[in-house]
């Protein structure tokens, strides 16, 4: 069985003493900026990598970024107040609000007879296709 995993990713900042970030955590969503190559595995294209590093650019207040501002569904910088409510919890979950999904206007059932007839019709297709290989293996092996 596979199953899919988050990963979390950790950058320490030894930059951030005495600035106004000190006592603060950037926490970011990034679990939809990633291209799938497989099941199993993702990559980051340079546009992606440069949508999380600009993030963190504006935050750090680097030289030539527009200034950080939370982003709903992407990215929150929390205090330390914030963390010790949540029970020093440091899952991005807890301080990145989730953006609703609107509900499409699709009729439910009459979309899942479409696609109970879709895999019915290429289930069919698919023993056709293992019965012709397993006749033309046999012409073959004679």
């Amino acid at each position: 069985m596979n199953a899919t995993l988050s990963c979390t990713l950790w950058f320490f900042d030894k930059r951030k003493a005495g600035t106004g970030r000190q006592n603060k955590i950037l926490f970011m969503n990034a679990q939809d900026i990633f291209t799938t190559i497989d099941r199993a595995h993702s990559e980051w294209t340079n546009e992606q990598i440069q949508e999380i590093a600009g993030i963190v650019r504006r935050y750090r207040a680097e030289k030539g970024e527009g200034k950080y501002k939370d982003i709903k569904g992407r990215c929150k910088v929390a205090t330390l107040e914030e963390i010790r409510a949540n029970g020093y919890s440091l899952n991005p979950g807890r301080y990145v609000e989730i953006i609703e999904k609107e509900i499409s206007n699709i009729d439910f059932d009459k979309r899942m007879k479409e696609l109970m007839g879709e895999f019915s019709s290429l289930t069919s297709e698919a023993h056709k296709l293992e019965k012709k290989i397993q006749t033309d293996w046999k012409d073959i092996n004679c």
